[in-house]
Formats: structure tokens, sequence, C-alpha cells
């Protein structure tokens, strides 16, 4: 079940519960909404019986992104831990990666699927960074994402998923994904360093992590 405590408690509340669930061996992912009033929702099969909370709805649902993964312990006070940002500062800090942050600075955007041998014949032709963005439905589809919609000559249009120069936050392609392509069976996992393929090579990532950066691997 999806459920936000933000109406009740504070952020140093919220940090707590996190942790104990950590403690308590309880698995959970952790969203926010794009939407106002950017509230932070969690996701468990345990229905909790000692805190107030609201359950997400449909509508709410559609709109909530992953928190940014941390590849490395380093990150956890960046990621894992809430701070007082609010309203779009908290989605820049916590939901936007290196590759979405490319995309919110050039205003463009385009996730696309390809095997390995097509996406490096691709970055010998297309001058920016490839990201991959992990493997989805059973790590069968590849994701990648670019900043520049040039590489759309280079793209059958079949591999498009979907695309946009006309965004205030790169986050409205992200839920377009989640909710079009992903049917929100699965979401857009973000990690705090993502590979890419640049010039004909890919450039994977380093992790103490397996459990977090198995998806990334490209093959």
């Amino acid at each position: 079940m999806l459920i936000t405590i933000d109406d009740y408690y504070n952020i140093k509340f919220y940090n707590e519960t996190k942790e104990a669930l950590k403690n308590n061996g309880v698995e959970f992912k952790e969203y926010i909404s794009t939407k106002p009033p950017y509230n932070y929702y969690i996701e468990s099969g345990e229905r909790p019986s000692f805190i107030n909370y609201d359950e997400a709805t449909e509508s709410q649902a559609r709109f909530m992104v992953n928190i940014v993964r941390a590849l490395k312990p380093n990150d956890d006070y960046i990621y894992e831990r809430r701070e007082s940002y609010k309203n779009t500062k908290a989605i820049q800090h916590y939901a936007l990666n290196d590759a979405l942050e490319a995309g919110q600075k050039s205003g463009q955007g385009i996730f696309f699927t390809a095997n390995k041998e097509d996406v490096l014949r691709i970055s010998r032709d297309y001058p920016r960074k490839i990201y991959f963005l992990g493997r989805y439905f059973n790590r069968k589809y590849k994701v990648f994402f670019t900043d520049n919609l040039i590489i759309k000559n280079l793209l059958n249009p079949d591999q498009i998923l979907v695309e946009s120069n006309a965004f205030k936050s790169i986050t409205e392609l992200e839920v377009d994904l989640n909710f079009r392509i992903f049917k929100l069976q699965d979401r857009l996992e973000k990690l705090s360093q993502s590979p890419y393929v640049y010039k004909g090579k890919y450039y994977p990532i380093k992790s103490v992590r397996p459990e977090v950066s198995d998806m990334y691997v490209l093959t």
C-alpha cells in the first residue's frame, strides 16, 4: 500500500519512521509527489498500526516518482535522509539525478529503448552522453535517456518511449514514462550516478552496493 504521513508528523518523525522500517527488516519504497503539496509516500506491504496516515488515491499515485537511490554510503545523507527542502526544491534535490538534471538544463529529454549493440552504434554519431537508466519488466526492457532530441534522427520510431522539449520540470517526462509506458507496474529508478554510453564506449558505474546497481549492468 502507498501512504503518506506528511499531514500528521514533522520531518524528524518521518526520518525516524524510515529508520524503524529498516531496523525491523521491512521492505519499502519511497516516492515524492510531483504535484503540490509535494508529499512523500512510502510503499510497503505492511499496514501501519500505530501512526496516522493517508492512503494514496489512484490519481495521486500517477504523479509520484522515485527518490534517487544512493550509490555509495557517502551519498546516504544526501538522498536517504529527508531535510527541510520544500516544494520544487525538494523535487530538484531528491528526484533528479545526473541524467535528469542534464535534461532539466537543456530543456529537452527523450527516453528510448535499445539493445547494447544498437546504442553503442548510435553513440558514435551522437555528440552527447546517452544515460543507461536500467532494465525493467523482469530486466528485459533496457531504458536509455538523453538530453537532446536530435538523437531521434538515429532512432527507429518504435524505439522512442516518451520525449518532449516543452516541460517545466523534467519529472513531467518521467511521470509520462511511468504512466503511459510502464502503466505504473514499474517506475523509473534513479541512481545518484548513472552509467552512460559516449562515442561508442560504455562507461559503467563503480558500486559497493550491487543490490542497488545490479539492474544497471548493460548486457
